[in-house]
């Protein structure tokens, strides 16, 4: 793969070597009337539909010690949506979720059929945003949200005391992203920078076989 190009409406992302995606954007502006493409080993940090990529270094303070790579974070629409949310007023957590049987703390829900459908309706909107969220930038709330969109139709305290829990969370932790480093010995921005992705994961229903 030469070249990855990522289009959504009128909004294009490239990803490739310099030379070959200023040769690509030059003939798209040669047939259709658009802005200057922004070159982020030039400008340091770009949005693209909401998303900001940024070059940084990084010191994990694992003894490796300073590492270039990419960050992809949503640090201004979590700022913006705590501030919608009023989180100045909640005290601050710091883990997404914790291991409480809200089975036995749900306290009884006597609202009318009217009162159930206007919260319903004002949690789909929280879990809309925070599931926006969390499948772009920020996978450490994932399991939260969706624990807490499972209780929606169980329980709208239950729902309610878990979204809560979650934007507690992301007070204490609005910058955070994912960080895609650069393999050693490779440049920002010229044709041989090559993003390393590292990715763990257990998805073996059935280690004995037997599922």
């Amino acid at each position: 793969v030469l070249v990855l190009l990522g289009i959504y409406v009128d909004d294009i992302l490239g990803a490739g070597g310099r030379k070959l995606l200023q040769e690509i954007f030059d003939r798209i502006r040669a047939i259709f009337k658009t802005s200057i493409p922004l070159d982020l080993g030039v400008v340091g940090e770009l949005n693209f539909l909401g998303i900001w990529i940024s070059v940084v270094v990084v010191d994990f303070g694992d003894g490796d010690g300073k590492r270039i790579g990419y960050k992809i974070h949503q640090t201004q629409f979590v700022d913006e949506f705590l501030e919608k949310m009023r989180a100045i007023e909640m005290r601050p957590r710091t883990t997404p979720a914790e291991h409480t049987n809200f089975t036995s703390e749900k306290k009884e829900e006597k609202f009318t059929e009217e009162q159930k459908s206007r919260e319903t309706a004002r949690l789909q909107s929280i879990l809309g945003s925070l599931t926006w969220l969390s499948v772009r930038s920020r996978p450490d709330i994932a399991y939260a949200v969706s624990a807490a969109a499972s209780s929606l139709s169980r329980c709208l305290c239950e729902c309610s005391l878990r979204y809560r829990h979650v934007i507690q969370y992301l007070k204490t932790a609005s910058s955070l992203g994912l960080f895609y480093e650069f393999l050693s010995g490779s440049g920002v921005g010229d044709d041989h920078s090559v993003a390393g992705t590292c990715v763990f994961t257990d998805a073996s229903f059935s280690p004995t076989g037997n599922r």
